[in-house]
């Protein structure tokens, strides 16, 4: 995971979410062919 994956993985965390859900929801976005558009949390 790249240093602002794991930045926002973190940031995720701290505002509730299990480390499991924000590491899935940082590779959803994090494909060069998403955008937040794409994004379901």
């Amino acid at each position: 995971m790249a240093d602002i994956e794991a930045e926002a993985a973190a940031a995720l965390i701290a505002l509730g979410y299990k480390p499991q859900e924000a590491s899935r929801m940082v590779s959803k976005v994090a494909k060069p062919d998403s955008d937040s558009e794409t994004f379901d949390p």
